[in-house]
């Protein structure tokens, strides 16, 4: 009965991993598009710092709003990290 019960556990949590490490990638997903404004142009600066302040605004608002939240939520440190970066690069 106890190694039924000891199997079950260890499969759970052989579950339970896989939807954290899920979970993990979908987080990092969600900045994938940001990627793109690191990008350099040819005078050697970054898309983003070509954009009209508008155009800065609404990813402001996205990740002030939405990204953020969610990370902080979900205890995504690196991604909180890495979306306050973005943010602080964006208000420039």
């Amino acid at each position: 009965m106890f190694n039924d019960l000891e199997g079950t556990l260890n499969e759970l949590e052989g579950q339970i991993n896989e939807v954290l490490n899920l979970k993990k990638s979908l987080l990092i997903v969600a900045l994938e598009p940001f990627n793109a404004l690191y990008q350099k142009t040819e005078d050697g600066k970054r898309i983003y710092e070509h954009m009209k302040q508008d155009e800065k605004n609404k990813l402001i608002l996205n990740l002030k709003n939405d990204i953020i939240p969610m990370f902080e939520e979900s205890d995504f440190e690196d991604g909180v990290k890495k979306a306050k970066k973005i943010l602080e690069d964006l208000e420039k």
